[in-house]
Protein backbone atom coordinates (compact mmCIF):
# COMPACT_ATOMS: atom_id res chain seq x y z
CA UNK A 1 0.00 0.00 0.00
CA UNK A 2 2.63 2.39 1.01
CA UNK A 3 4.55 1.04 -2.23
CA UNK A 4 1.81 2.01 -3.94
CA UNK A 5 1.38 5.67 -2.73
CA UNK A 6 5.38 6.38 -2.96
CA UNK A 7 4.59 5.26 -6.39
CA UNK A 8 2.13 7.84 -7.34
CA UNK A 9 4.10 10.54 -5.41
CA UNK A 10 7.26 9.65 -7.82
CA UNK A 11 5.03 10.39 -10.58
CA UNK A 12 3.36 13.63 -9.93
CA UNK A 13 6.75 14.94 -9.33
CA UNK A 14 7.92 13.89 -12.37
CA UNK A 15 5.39 15.37 -14.59
CA UNK A 16 5.47 18.71 -12.65
CA UNK A 17 9.37 18.62 -13.10
CA UNK A 18 9.03 18.20 -16.99
CA UNK A 19 6.09 21.00 -17.07
CA UNK A 20 8.18 23.69 -15.09
CA UNK A 21 10.91 22.68 -17.30
CA UNK A 22 9.08 23.47 -20.36
CA UNK A 23 7.96 26.79 -18.97
CA UNK A 24 11.53 27.26 -17.98
CA UNK A 25 12.56 26.85 -21.49
CA UNK A 26 9.79 28.92 -22.84
CA UNK A 27 10.76 31.88 -20.89
CA UNK A 28 14.38 31.71 -21.84
CA UNK A 29 13.20 31.79 -25.26
CA UNK A 30 11.10 34.63 -25.14
CA UNK A 31 14.08 36.56 -23.20
CA UNK A 32 16.44 35.60 -25.82
CA UNK A 33 13.89 36.56 -28.91
CA UNK A 34 13.58 40.29 -26.84
CA UNK A 35 17.30 40.50 -26.65
CA UNK A 36 18.08 39.44 -30.41
CA UNK A 37 14.98 41.90 -31.30
CA UNK A 38 16.77 44.51 -29.19
CA UNK A 39 20.15 44.05 -31.02
CA UNK A 40 18.16 43.93 -33.99
CA UNK A 41 16.73 47.44 -33.49
CA UNK A 42 20.02 49.06 -32.10
CA UNK A 43 21.91 47.76 -35.00
CA UNK A 44 19.74 48.55 -38.43
CA UNK A 45 18.31 51.77 -38.93
CA UNK A 46 14.57 52.38 -40.09
CA UNK A 47 13.28 55.92 -42.78
CA UNK A 48 12.93 59.00 -41.60
CA UNK A 49 8.76 57.77 -42.92
CA UNK A 50 8.67 55.09 -40.55
CA UNK A 51 9.97 57.31 -37.30
CA UNK A 52 7.60 59.88 -38.22
CA UNK A 53 4.79 57.11 -38.64
CA UNK A 54 5.74 55.58 -35.10
CA UNK A 55 5.22 59.21 -33.70
CA UNK A 56 1.54 59.82 -35.37
CA UNK A 57 0.22 56.91 -34.03
CA UNK A 58 1.69 57.66 -30.54
CA UNK A 59 -0.42 61.33 -30.96
CA UNK A 60 -3.20 59.17 -32.06
CA UNK A 61 -3.48 56.89 -29.52
CA UNK A 62 -1.94 57.64 -26.08
CA UNK A 63 -1.94 53.34 -25.29
CA UNK A 64 0.94 53.38 -28.30
CA UNK A 65 3.38 55.97 -27.00
CA UNK A 66 5.63 53.18 -25.49
CA UNK A 67 5.46 50.66 -28.42
CA UNK A 68 6.06 53.56 -30.89
CA UNK A 69 9.28 54.72 -28.81
CA UNK A 70 10.36 51.28 -28.78
CA UNK A 71 10.26 50.58 -32.52
CA UNK A 72 12.47 53.53 -32.86
CA UNK A 73 16.08 52.17 -32.57
CA UNK A 74 18.72 53.30 -30.58
CA UNK A 75 20.87 54.68 -32.74
CA UNK A 76 17.87 56.91 -33.95
CA UNK A 77 16.58 58.53 -30.68
CA UNK A 78 20.20 60.40 -30.32
CA UNK A 79 19.74 60.38 -26.49
CA UNK A 80 16.09 61.09 -26.23
CA UNK A 81 14.38 59.55 -23.18
CA UNK A 82 11.21 57.98 -22.94
CA UNK A 83 9.97 60.75 -20.25
CA UNK A 84 11.06 63.62 -23.33
CA UNK A 85 9.52 61.45 -26.01
CA UNK A 86 6.00 61.77 -23.79
CA UNK A 87 6.39 65.30 -23.12
CA UNK A 88 6.82 65.98 -26.60
CA UNK A 89 3.99 63.40 -28.23
CA UNK A 90 1.97 64.94 -25.60
CA UNK A 91 2.45 68.64 -27.30
CA UNK A 92 2.33 67.46 -30.67
CA UNK A 93 -1.27 65.99 -29.16
CA UNK A 94 -2.28 69.72 -27.87
CA UNK A 95 -1.89 70.44 -31.11
CA UNK A 96 -4.17 68.32 -33.30
CA UNK A 97 -6.75 67.74 -30.72
CA UNK A 98 -7.73 71.19 -30.83
CA UNK A 99 -9.23 70.46 -34.37
CA UNK A 100 -10.55 67.30 -32.80
CA UNK A 101 -9.11 65.26 -35.51
CA UNK A 102 -6.32 62.79 -35.91
CA UNK A 103 -3.53 62.70 -38.19
CA UNK A 104 -4.31 60.59 -40.87
CA UNK A 105 -1.92 61.73 -43.74
CA UNK A 106 1.50 63.49 -43.73
CA UNK A 107 3.74 64.94 -46.29
CA UNK A 108 7.64 65.73 -46.46
CA UNK A 109 8.46 69.00 -47.20
CA UNK A 110 11.02 69.61 -49.57
CA UNK A 111 14.14 70.86 -48.13
CA UNK A 112 14.20 73.73 -50.20
CA UNK A 113 11.01 74.78 -48.34
CA UNK A 114 12.39 73.73 -44.31
CA UNK A 115 14.80 77.36 -43.96
CA UNK A 116 11.16 79.35 -44.97
CA UNK A 117 9.54 77.54 -41.91
CA UNK A 118 12.63 76.97 -39.18
CA UNK A 119 14.36 80.58 -40.32
CA UNK A 120 17.67 80.97 -41.27
CA UNK A 121 19.48 80.59 -37.76
CA UNK A 122 17.38 77.09 -36.89
CA UNK A 123 18.53 76.12 -40.68
CA UNK A 124 22.13 76.83 -39.84
CA UNK A 125 22.15 75.14 -36.53
CA UNK A 126 20.77 72.40 -37.62
CA UNK A 127 21.90 70.74 -41.02
CA UNK A 128 20.20 68.11 -42.71
CA UNK A 129 17.21 68.87 -41.06
CA UNK A 130 14.10 66.76 -42.24
CA UNK A 131 10.50 68.15 -42.00
CA UNK A 132 7.00 66.62 -42.32
CA UNK A 133 3.70 68.22 -42.73
CA UNK A 134 1.18 66.60 -40.71
CA UNK A 135 -2.52 66.21 -42.36
CA UNK A 136 -5.92 65.20 -41.09
CA UNK A 137 -9.01 63.80 -43.35
CA UNK A 138 -11.55 66.46 -44.51
CA UNK A 139 -15.59 65.36 -45.27
CA UNK A 140 -14.87 63.63 -48.50
CA UNK A 141 -11.46 62.12 -46.66
CA UNK A 142 -8.81 63.97 -48.69
CA UNK A 143 -5.60 65.19 -46.97
CA UNK A 144 -5.87 68.25 -46.03
CA UNK A 145 -3.46 70.77 -43.85
CA UNK A 146 -4.47 71.72 -40.27
CA UNK A 147 -5.72 75.56 -40.42
CA UNK A 148 -2.39 76.42 -39.09
CA UNK A 149 0.09 73.96 -40.35
CA UNK A 150 1.95 71.33 -37.68
CA UNK A 151 5.05 69.81 -38.32
CA UNK A 152 7.85 66.95 -36.69
CA UNK A 153 10.98 67.86 -37.43
CA UNK A 154 13.92 65.34 -37.80
CA UNK A 155 17.52 65.35 -38.49
CA UNK A 156 20.29 63.61 -40.76
CA UNK A 157 23.61 62.06 -40.14
CA UNK A 158 25.64 60.21 -42.72
CA UNK A 159 22.28 59.94 -44.84
CA UNK A 160 20.49 58.13 -41.54
CA UNK A 161 17.18 59.86 -40.09
CA UNK A 162 16.74 60.68 -36.55
CA UNK A 163 15.45 61.98 -33.74
CA UNK A 164 17.31 65.46 -31.90
CA UNK A 165 17.45 65.35 -28.39
CA UNK A 166 18.55 69.12 -28.42
CA UNK A 167 15.33 69.69 -30.48
CA UNK A 168 12.95 68.24 -28.65
CA UNK A 169 14.58 69.69 -25.72
CA UNK A 170 14.32 72.75 -27.26
CA UNK A 171 10.36 72.55 -28.10
CA UNK A 172 9.34 71.09 -24.78
CA UNK A 173 11.21 74.08 -22.81
CA UNK A 174 10.10 76.95 -24.72
CA UNK A 175 6.38 75.31 -25.19
CA UNK A 176 6.61 75.09 -21.46
CA UNK A 177 8.13 78.96 -20.83
CA UNK A 178 4.59 79.94 -22.80
CA UNK A 179 2.18 77.46 -21.03
CA UNK A 180 3.22 78.94 -17.85
CA UNK A 181 3.25 82.25 -19.26
CA UNK A 182 -0.78 82.05 -20.16
CA UNK A 183 -1.48 80.08 -16.92
CA UNK A 184 -0.47 82.79 -15.02
CA UNK A 185 -2.50 85.33 -17.52
CA UNK A 186 -5.53 82.92 -16.82
CA UNK A 187 -4.76 83.07 -13.17
CA UNK A 188 -4.60 87.13 -13.30
CA UNK A 189 -1.29 86.71 -11.25
CA UNK A 190 0.65 89.64 -11.71
CA UNK A 191 3.54 88.54 -9.96
CA UNK A 192 3.96 85.46 -12.16
CA UNK A 193 3.32 87.38 -15.57
CA UNK A 194 6.32 90.12 -14.33
CA UNK A 195 8.41 87.21 -13.67
CA UNK A 196 8.50 85.80 -17.00
CA UNK A 197 8.30 89.25 -18.71
CA UNK A 198 11.24 90.59 -16.85
CA UNK A 199 14.17 88.40 -18.22
CA UNK A 200 13.24 89.67 -21.61
CA UNK A 201 12.69 93.48 -20.59
CA UNK A 202 15.21 93.69 -17.98
CA UNK A 203 18.08 94.95 -20.03
CA UNK A 204 15.92 97.78 -21.78
CA UNK A 205 13.15 98.38 -19.30
CA UNK A 206 12.57 100.00 -15.79
CA UNK A 207 11.15 97.59 -13.60
CA UNK A 208 8.55 99.31 -12.77
CA UNK A 209 7.80 99.66 -16.52
CA UNK A 210 7.45 96.02 -16.58
CA UNK A 211 5.53 95.80 -13.70
CA UNK A 212 3.19 97.87 -15.58
CA UNK A 213 3.40 95.94 -18.64
CA UNK A 214 2.57 92.90 -16.62
CA UNK A 215 -0.77 94.83 -14.93
CA UNK A 216 -1.89 96.08 -18.55
CA UNK A 217 -1.55 92.66 -19.96
CA UNK A 218 -3.45 91.32 -17.22
CA UNK A 219 -6.45 93.65 -17.55
CA UNK A 220 -6.46 93.05 -21.62
CA UNK A 221 -7.03 89.76 -20.89
CA UNK A 222 -9.94 89.94 -18.37
CA UNK A 223 -11.94 92.46 -20.60
CA UNK A 224 -10.98 92.34 -24.47
CA UNK A 225 -10.14 88.58 -24.81
CA UNK A 226 -13.30 86.80 -25.25
CA UNK A 227 -12.31 83.28 -26.34
CA UNK A 228 -11.13 80.72 -23.90
CA UNK A 229 -7.91 79.11 -23.74
CA UNK A 230 -8.77 75.60 -25.44
CA UNK A 231 -9.72 77.90 -28.57
CA UNK A 232 -5.88 79.58 -28.55
CA UNK A 233 -3.71 77.95 -31.41
CA UNK A 234 -0.09 77.67 -32.13
CA UNK A 235 0.81 78.69 -34.99
CA UNK A 236 4.73 78.16 -34.38
CA UNK A 237 6.62 75.71 -32.86
CA UNK A 238 10.33 75.81 -33.21
CA UNK A 239 13.12 75.46 -30.59
CA UNK A 240 13.55 79.20 -30.76
CA UNK A 241 10.52 80.40 -31.65
CA UNK A 242 7.14 79.75 -30.46
CA UNK A 243 4.08 81.67 -31.54
CA UNK A 244 0.35 81.08 -29.95
CA UNK A 245 -2.96 82.87 -32.00
CA UNK A 246 -5.38 84.15 -29.75
CA UNK A 247 -8.72 84.82 -31.44
CA UNK A 248 -11.79 87.18 -30.62
CA UNK A 249 -10.40 89.64 -29.05
CA UNK A 250 -11.18 93.38 -29.30
CA UNK A 251 -9.33 95.81 -31.04
CA UNK A 252 -8.98 99.68 -30.24
CA UNK A 253 -11.85 99.79 -32.93
CA UNK A 254 -13.97 97.27 -31.07
CA UNK A 255 -13.64 94.74 -34.01
CA UNK A 256 -13.06 91.08 -32.99
CA UNK A 257 -9.04 90.91 -34.55
CA UNK A 258 -6.73 87.53 -33.94
CA UNK A 259 -4.48 88.90 -31.13
CA UNK A 260 -0.84 86.95 -31.56
CA UNK A 261 1.74 86.19 -28.82
CA UNK A 262 5.27 85.41 -30.14
CA UNK A 263 7.84 83.95 -27.36
CA UNK A 264 11.29 83.86 -28.25
CA UNK A 265 14.64 82.28 -27.41
CA UNK A 266 17.03 85.26 -26.88
CA UNK A 267 21.10 84.69 -27.25
CA UNK A 268 21.49 84.82 -23.52
CA UNK A 269 19.38 81.75 -22.99
CA UNK A 270 16.43 83.73 -21.81
CA UNK A 271 13.15 84.31 -23.42
CA UNK A 272 11.50 87.46 -24.57
CA UNK A 273 7.96 87.50 -24.90
CA UNK A 274 6.39 90.11 -27.38
CA UNK A 275 2.36 90.00 -26.28
CA UNK A 276 2.20 94.09 -27.27
CA UNK A 277 -1.17 95.28 -26.47
CA UNK A 278 -2.70 98.05 -28.66
CA UNK A 279 -1.75 101.49 -27.84
CA UNK A 280 -4.86 103.01 -26.51
CA UNK A 281 -5.55 106.52 -26.61
CA UNK A 282 -8.24 108.37 -24.54
CA UNK A 283 -9.90 111.11 -26.06
CA UNK A 284 -8.52 113.16 -23.26
CA UNK A 285 -4.79 112.58 -24.86
CA UNK A 286 -6.24 115.16 -27.73
CA UNK A 287 -6.92 117.84 -25.25
CA UNK A 288 -4.61 120.65 -24.09
CA UNK A 289 -4.65 121.97 -20.38
CA UNK A 290 -2.47 125.01 -18.91
CA UNK A 291 -1.54 124.51 -15.37
CA UNK A 292 -3.04 126.60 -13.54
CA UNK A 293 -5.22 127.77 -15.65
CA UNK A 294 -8.24 129.57 -14.36
CA UNK A 295 -9.92 130.84 -17.46
CA UNK A 296 -13.36 129.19 -18.07
CA UNK A 297 -12.33 127.82 -21.54
CA UNK A 298 -10.75 124.43 -20.10
CA UNK A 299 -9.20 122.32 -22.57
CA UNK A 300 -8.49 123.41 -26.27
CA UNK A 301 -8.79 120.30 -28.49
CA UNK A 302 -7.69 119.38 -31.73
CA UNK A 303 -10.16 119.30 -34.45
CA UNK A 304 -12.24 121.63 -32.79
CA UNK A 305 -13.54 125.31 -34.36
CA UNK A 306 -12.61 128.17 -32.66
CA UNK A 307 -12.63 132.14 -32.83
CA UNK A 308 -9.43 133.77 -32.45
CA UNK A 309 -11.04 135.55 -29.59
CA UNK A 310 -11.54 132.43 -27.74
CA UNK A 311 -7.73 131.07 -27.77
CA UNK A 312 -6.33 135.01 -26.96
CA UNK A 313 -9.22 134.74 -24.06
CA UNK A 314 -7.72 131.73 -22.70
CA UNK A 315 -4.08 132.14 -23.29
CA UNK A 316 -3.35 135.89 -23.99
CA UNK A 317 -2.02 137.59 -26.98
CA UNK A 318 0.13 135.35 -29.45
CA UNK A 319 3.60 136.56 -30.00
CA UNK A 320 3.15 135.23 -33.68
CA UNK A 321 -0.02 135.45 -36.14
CA UNK A 322 0.08 134.94 -39.71
CA UNK A 323 -1.53 133.40 -43.20
CA UNK A 324 -0.36 131.42 -45.35
CA UNK A 325 -2.60 132.71 -48.66
CA UNK A 326 -1.27 129.43 -50.72
CA UNK A 327 -2.18 127.11 -48.48
CA UNK A 328 -6.29 126.31 -48.67
CA UNK A 329 -8.57 124.47 -48.15
CA UNK A 330 -12.34 124.41 -49.27
CA UNK A 331 -15.62 124.04 -47.07
CA UNK A 332 -19.46 123.43 -48.37
CA UNK A 333 -21.48 124.99 -46.22
CA UNK A 334 -25.57 124.81 -46.90
CA UNK A 335 -27.48 122.70 -49.83
CA UNK A 336 -28.68 123.01 -52.95
CA UNK A 337 -29.13 126.58 -54.25
CA UNK A 338 -27.50 127.98 -51.19
CA UNK A 339 -24.30 125.70 -51.46
CA UNK A 340 -21.63 128.47 -50.80
CA UNK A 341 -17.85 127.13 -50.99
CA UNK A 342 -15.76 128.68 -48.34
CA UNK A 343 -12.21 129.18 -48.69
CA UNK A 344 -10.00 128.58 -45.32
CA UNK A 345 -6.56 129.56 -44.96
CA UNK A 346 -3.72 128.26 -43.14
CA UNK A 347 -3.57 130.34 -40.29
CA UNK A 348 -0.23 130.37 -37.68
CA UNK A 349 -0.69 131.39 -33.74
CA UNK A 350 2.36 131.01 -32.43
CA UNK A 351 2.38 130.98 -27.83
CA UNK A 352 5.11 130.56 -25.50
CA UNK A 353 5.99 127.06 -25.81
CA UNK A 354 2.51 126.27 -28.31
CA UNK A 355 1.88 126.65 -31.71
CA UNK A 356 -1.20 126.77 -32.94
CA UNK A 357 -2.31 125.80 -36.84
CA UNK A 358 -5.80 126.37 -37.69
CA UNK A 359 -7.68 126.84 -41.61
CA UNK A 360 -9.88 129.53 -40.80
CA UNK A 361 -11.94 131.47 -42.73
CA UNK A 362 -10.87 135.53 -42.39
CA UNK A 363 -13.09 138.55 -41.56
CA UNK A 364 -12.10 142.18 -41.55
CA UNK A 365 -10.93 141.98 -38.17
CA UNK A 366 -10.76 138.75 -36.93
CA UNK A 367 -10.89 135.36 -37.82
CA UNK A 368 -12.45 131.74 -37.04
CA UNK A 369 -10.95 128.51 -37.80
CA UNK A 370 -11.33 124.88 -37.53
CA UNK A 371 -7.91 123.81 -35.23
CA UNK A 372 -5.92 121.40 -37.24
CA UNK A 373 -2.65 121.16 -35.15
CA UNK A 374 -1.21 121.18 -31.86
CA UNK A 375 2.89 121.63 -31.35
CA UNK A 376 3.86 121.53 -27.23
CA UNK A 377 7.73 121.87 -26.63
CA UNK A 378 6.82 123.79 -22.95
CA UNK A 379 5.80 122.22 -19.41
CA UNK A 380 2.90 124.38 -18.56
CA UNK A 381 0.98 122.32 -20.94
CA UNK A 382 -0.41 118.86 -20.33
CA UNK A 383 -2.94 115.87 -21.65
CA UNK A 384 -4.34 113.06 -20.77
CA UNK A 385 -3.02 111.90 -17.49
CA UNK A 386 -0.56 114.70 -16.84
CA UNK A 387 1.43 114.09 -19.53
CA UNK A 388 3.72 117.12 -20.47
CA UNK A 389 7.21 118.21 -22.06
CA UNK A 390 10.20 117.41 -19.76
CA UNK A 391 9.00 113.65 -18.84
CA UNK A 392 11.35 111.06 -19.38
CA UNK A 393 10.70 107.89 -21.41
CA UNK A 394 10.31 105.72 -18.35
CA UNK A 395 7.78 107.77 -16.65
CA UNK A 396 5.42 107.96 -20.48
CA UNK A 397 5.97 104.06 -20.32
CA UNK A 398 4.96 103.20 -16.73
CA UNK A 399 1.53 105.08 -17.87
CA UNK A 400 1.31 103.87 -21.17
CA UNK A 401 3.12 100.29 -21.71
CA UNK A 402 3.79 99.48 -24.86
CA UNK A 403 3.65 102.72 -26.70
CA UNK A 404 7.52 102.36 -27.52
CA UNK A 405 6.05 99.30 -30.10
CA UNK A 406 4.46 101.62 -32.13
CA UNK A 407 7.32 104.39 -32.66
CA UNK A 408 5.89 107.03 -29.81
CA UNK A 409 3.10 107.71 -32.39
CA UNK A 410 -0.98 106.49 -32.67
CA UNK A 411 -3.64 107.46 -34.85
CA UNK A 412 -6.88 107.53 -32.71
CA UNK A 413 -10.17 107.56 -35.15
CA UNK A 414 -13.64 108.56 -33.80
CA UNK A 415 -16.60 109.22 -36.09
CA UNK A 416 -15.62 112.62 -36.53
CA UNK A 417 -12.05 111.79 -37.83
CA UNK A 418 -8.41 110.42 -37.31
CA UNK A 419 -6.57 111.71 -34.60
CA UNK A 420 -2.12 111.57 -34.71
CA UNK A 421 -0.53 111.85 -31.55
CA UNK A 422 3.56 111.64 -31.78
CA UNK A 423 5.84 112.32 -29.21
CA UNK A 424 9.54 113.16 -30.02
CA UNK A 425 12.10 112.73 -27.52
CA UNK A 426 15.72 114.14 -27.24
CA UNK A 427 19.04 112.01 -27.11
CA UNK A 428 18.65 111.45 -23.09
CA UNK A 429 14.94 109.76 -23.96
CA UNK A 430 13.51 113.23 -22.54
CA UNK A 431 10.19 114.18 -24.11
CA UNK A 432 10.62 117.25 -26.14
CA UNK A 433 7.77 117.93 -28.32
CA UNK A 434 3.67 116.95 -28.41
CA UNK A 435 2.33 116.84 -31.81
CA UNK A 436 -1.12 117.19 -31.72
CA UNK A 437 -3.42 116.92 -35.11
CA UNK A 438 -6.67 115.93 -36.81
CA UNK A 439 -6.61 114.71 -40.37
CA UNK A 440 -8.59 117.09 -42.90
Amino acid sequence: MIGNKLKKLMSIMLVLNMALGLCACNIANELREDISNRMDINTTTISSQEIIRHIIDAVNDDDKMADSYSCIPENQLDGVTYSMYFEYINILRGMTSQYGKSITYFKMVPSSEVKGIVGTNLFTLYPGLICAELQMSDASGNAVSFEDPIYIFLVENNEVAALSNRWISGIIDIYNYGDHYMTMIDEQNIDGVFALLEPGYSENYAEAVVKSMANSLIEYYKIDVKSSREQYRIVTLVPNRYVIRIPETISSEGEYVDHFVEITKESSNTYHIDDGLPFVVEPSMFNVYMTGNVSDMGAIKVGNFYARESIIFALGNPKYEFFVNDDLIYEEVGEGDELEVIPMKRTVMMHKNIVFIFYAQEFSDSWEGYLNKITITGEEYYIGDDIHVGMSKTELLIKYPFMDIYGYEHVYTDETGAFIIKFVFDEDDILTEINLSKEL
